[in-house]
């Protein structure tokens, strides 16, 4: 098996993560705190996920042109978006469950 097939199952967990931070934030836009998405959401509106799809794109083309991942990388980029989707279900719970 390449190291390529090894890390799928990561990087489709890392797929999953970034359609739920998605889906989140839009839940509770008023309390994203990156600016970046701020900026997005101001000059975008509902489409402000738009780039965030293409730059996942850009870099999944990467990887599969490259055949390799680095490892470590990819747990701690997986990592980093459970936490951040954690947070945004935390905030979701709390809005729509108060």
């Amino acid at each position: 098996m390449s190291k390529l097939q090894q890390s799928l199952p990561l990087l489709s967990v890392l797929v999953l993560l970034q359609i739920l931070d998605v889906v989140t934030t839009d839940l509770v836009p008023h309390l994203e705190s990156n600016p970046v998405v701020l900026f997005l959401f101001q000059h975008l509106g509902e489409m402000w996920w738009l780039p965030k799809a293409g730059i996942c794109l850009a870099i999944a083309a990467g990887v599969f042109k490259a055949k390799r991942i680095p490892r470590r990388s990819l747990v701690l980029v997986t990592a980093a978006y459970a936490v951040v989707v954690s947070i945004n279900v935390a905030n979701v719970l709390a809005v729509y469950l108060a």
